[in-house]
């Protein structure tokens, strides 16, 4: 979170150009604010290329590794809650 800074004195502006002033100051930390901000969710998303061949092995076996985890979690739930999946009894 981008950090805020808090007024602890009241300004006391006497002319309009103390008051154009104050807005310019403003407008620019607002500006550097969004550009911070900007560039910090823009690298939450940034995709990591896969440069070598061993880091994309490493993905292809993690992925391989979770979908078999996968795969018998489904099982082990399929062959423990088997009634629930029976939608029809058939009475031979």
């Amino acid at each position: 979170m981008l950090p805020v800074k808090e007024v602890t004195t009241q300004r006391q502006y006497l002319t309009l150009e103390d008051l154009q002033a104050r807005r310019d100051e403003l407008s620019d930390e607002i500006a550097q604010q969004d550009k911070q901000f900007t560039a910090m969710w823009h690298s939450l998303f940034v995709k990591r290329e896969e440069t070598t061949r061993t880091e994309f092995l490493a993905s292809m076996v993690t992925h391989g590794i979770t979908a078999f985890d996968l795969f018998l979690m489904a099982r082990k739930l399929y062959k423990t809650y088997r009634g629930v999946f029976q939608w029809s009894k058939k009475k031979r």
